[in-house]
């Protein structure tokens, strides 16, 4: 569409609108950034990356059944900071649930509305570490294979560093607010965060997204979480966004020996909602649990990517992902085991499920097996499919309505998800989000 001289003086062919966009907005983005050099020269290369790798497109294997030409209508401002008040932030914390709370602004840590309860809790945002003399090479960032989360990282305002403390147990769960702004302008949101559970520890979070405003806004988030020996980690993640906002999520998690991870993702709304999910095993005796549901209805798109390294042996994993999909909309799961070589005596279990509610629904499923070791067990499969006609018969012989009936069916299809968060306030939520999703009320 348009070129581009990149910092070697080679003109690069720009060829969609969307990245056009950034393209322009990048050098004088990085002029008023006033960054130490190392970040500033790190951004540079990431914007690169994006200008080399340009929007994925169908013919490429993790994104084929998806179509990017849709964010080319779009006119994405960088992400201002309106003025957040108590009232808007009141309105989204869970009221009956003692939590530290940690509020981010689009995209950027705000102190003022967060609430830190347990002092085992440590934040710290690469802003502050900078303005306190932080050593840059203490912080690694690298470089990604995927065009959004360079995006990100040539982007990203500010990035918030968690530590939880050696041996500690965090008492009380600590709630991540994403508050998404459109109040100005069509935005773009880039959060970022490093979430570090050191030996021993424990910790249960929960992030959850809410938009204001009524421009579109799209958010393209990277977290990166690493769980040290003998750490237990649980972490709840809920997406229930208007039809007004884009979320691209990844999530990479390395996990040490004997270690468990947790990971519960809700996504009943979003137009449009990309969910990457990667662990890597790298010690022995891990555990690793990840537990999904989505509800896609309208003409919404909903694509969850897992993928599951097992890099060395006497390993389990397990993983259960289920969806509704309704109306016109398109839900995607692939899901991916690697079995590595040195990862002798693994247990890897995936299972994907789906009722759909009209012929125009899609659904595409795509479980997979790569193994490169001999003693292992591993199983994965998917089935889709309508409302089981017998079971509706017996509700509705018992003077049940039809959509009483199906409404039974389908809360209890979910309720198996819903049942793995251990916070009662949030599965409380949860539960009834998802009986007014069902009768036609959310949102």
């Amino acid at each position: 569409m348009t070129g581009l001289k990149t910092n070697t003086g080679v003109a690069m062919e720009i060829k969609s609108k969307f990245i056009e966009n950034f393209a322009n907005k990048f050098d004088t983005y990085l002029k008023a950034s006033n960054l130490p050099d190392e970040i500033a020269q790190f951004k540079a290369k990431a914007f690169g990356r994006v200008l080399s790798d340009q929007l994925p497109t169908p013919k490429m294997e993790e994104w084929k059944y998806t179509n990017f030409a849709f964010l080319n209508k779009y006119n994405f401002e960088l992400a201002a900071l309106p003025t957040l008040d108590c009232k808007t932030v009141d309105k989204f914390i869970f009221q009956d649930l003692k939590a530290n709370v940690l509020v981010f602004n689009n995209g950027k840590f705000c102190k003022e509305f967060s609430i830190i309860i347990d002092k085992d809790l440590e934040i710290i945002t690469l802003s502050q570490a900078i303005s306190n003399g932080f050593d840059w090479n203490n912080i690694k960032f690298e470089l990604a294979s995927d065009v959004f989360s360079n995006l990100n990282s040539a982007f990203f305002e500010d990035v918030t560093f968690i530590r939880i403390k050696r041996n500690s147990v965090i008492e009380h769960p600590v709630h991540l607010l994403q508050i998404f702004d459109g109040n100005l302008s069509q935005t773009s949101i880039f959060p970022r965060a490093f979430i570090t559970v050191e030996e021993n520890a424990q910790a249960k979070f929960i992030e959850t997204y809410q938009k204001i405003g009524e421009f579109d806004t799209i958010s393209v988030a990277l977290t990166e979480i690493k769980i040290a020996q003998s750490a237990r980690f649980d972490f709840v993640r809920t997406q229930i966004l208007p039809d007004t906002h884009i979320l691209i999520a990844r999530t990479n998690v390395e996990q040490d020996r004997n270690s468990v991870f947790n990971d519960i993702n809700f996504t009943l709304d979003g137009k449009f909602v990309r969910n990457n999910l990667n662990t890597k095993l790298v010690g022995e005796y891990t555990e690793t649990h990840y537990y999904g549901f989505y509800f896609a209805d309208k003409n919404n798109y909903i694509d969850n990517h897992t993928f599951m390294d097992h890099a060395l042996p006497n390993c389990f994993s397990n993983e259960v992902y289920k969806g509704i999909v309704g109306d016109n909309a398109t839900a995607v799961f692939n899901g991916k085991i690697l079995v590595r070589p040195d990862a002798q005596k693994t247990n890897a279990y995936q299972s994907n499920k789906n009722i759909l509610l009209s012929d125009e629904a899609t659904i595409n499923t795509k479980p997979e097996l790569e193994i490169y070791a001999d003693d292992v067990k591993c199983s994965h499969g998917a089935t889709s499919g309508t409302l089981d006609e017998e079971q509706l018969f017996y509700l509705r012989a018992r003077g049940i309505s039809y959509e009483n009936a199906r409404n039974l069916l389908l809360a209890a299809f979910g309720e198996e998800i819903i049942e793995k968060i251990e916070i009662p306030q949030v599965q409380n939520m949860l539960s009834e989000l998802f009986e007014s999703k069902l009768a036609g009320k959310l949102r």
